[in-house]
């Protein structure tokens, strides 16, 4: 069977696969860079809340248990992590 793709296919598929990895690429670090600033958006309110309101330790562990019912995909906010983010 003759080949039907026109003569510059496999460029252009070649082209087009590079331009989905760096959008991939692009994606990725993009989600990186804001989980980075909500893990500082965080670790700042919680920190204001210690400061102004005398927050401990027990807090900080409910915080983590309330955050994981609301978003139970969601890993990351243990209690060692949100000491971390703070």
């Amino acid at each position: 069977m003759p080949n039907s793709n026109p003569a510059d296919y496999i460029d252009i598929l070649e082209q087009l696969k590079q331009e989905i990895r760096t959008a991939r690429l692009r994606a990725t670090l993009a989600v990186n860079q804001e989980l980075l600033d909500l893990y500082w958006r965080v670790g700042t309110i919680i920190l204001k809340q210690q400061e102004l309101k005398r927050w401990g330790a027990k807090v900080i562990q409910t915080l983590s248990e309330d955050i994981r019912k609301a978003f139970p995909d969601l890993q990351g906010f243990s209690p060692r992590n949100l000491l971390y983010m703070r």
